[in-house]
């Protein structure tokens, strides 16, 4: 297996008095899939907010290729910086912006140039297979053409790390099953370090190499509902 692209050490986060984030530790290879798995409150999307430098934590140490980018409560490197692509489980497109709009938006903060915009945008578009819609916006789209675009705007800007937090949940089980097929595909394509949250066993261990579980905000080998 490839060296560890990603390490959480030791991290911890409450919120109030409660720990939602309790000693955790688990390490991520380069190109590897992981499945965070629990059930509602174990803090998977915190661990994620965290890892993105959305959230800081209490204590311990996350790693990004070799980096510390975060120590105890102090964000060592910023969000913009961290080269990762966010899933939300809600998608979080922005409704007033075109397809193209979206994409082009991530792009623009990062600094790439308008025509090298335009070219990278629509070949991620190509790959996900939705082109046409790219000048449609994004209410008007599917649940399943929306899921596309949320993760074509996370992978358009190149990114070494992949957060998803339980974006199919909302989705009817046959369209969710086509989708994963689908990811899985995409997700051994591109050869990005990938962390998938989610509570479904069926769908951890469908697309993940590996499930770390996670109980109360610790990690655990036994999954608990």
């Amino acid at each position: 297996m490839s060296e560890s692209f990603l390490q959480l050490k030791n991290v911890r986060k409450k919120y109030g008095e409660r720990n939602v984030v309790d000693d955790v530790s688990f390490d991520v290879a380069a190109g590897e899939t992981i499945a965070l798995l629990g059930a509602s409150g174990s803090g998977k999307t915190t661990i994620l907010r965290l890892v993105a430098g959305l959230e800081k934590s209490d204590t311990g140490e996350i790693w990004l290729a070799g980096q510390c980018v975060s120590a105890g409560q102090h964000n060592l490197v910023p969000p913009h910086k961290r080269k990762i692509g966010f899933v939300f489980q809600d998608l979080a497109l922005w409704s007033h912006l075109t397809v193209m709009g979206n994409l082009g938006f991530v792009l623009r903060a990062v600094g790439v140039g308008r025509q090298e915009r335009h070219l990278r945008a629509m070949e991620m578009l190509r790959l996900m297979r939705i082109e046409q819609f790219a000048e449609s916006f994004p209410n008007r789209l599917s649940g399943g053409e929306q899921q596309r675009v949320a993760l074509a705007r996370a992978l358009v800007t190149r990114p070494h790390l992949l957060l998803f937090d339980e974006p199919l949940s909302s989705l009817d089980p046959e369209l969710k099953s086509a989708l994963l097929v689908e990811l899985k595909k995409w997700l051994k394509k591109l050869e990005i370090t990938t962390v998938y949250v989610t509570h479904d066993h069926a769908e951890a261990h469908f697309l993940a190499g590996r499930i770390v579980k996670l109980r109360n905000g610790k990690v655990t080998n036994e999954f608990g509902e």
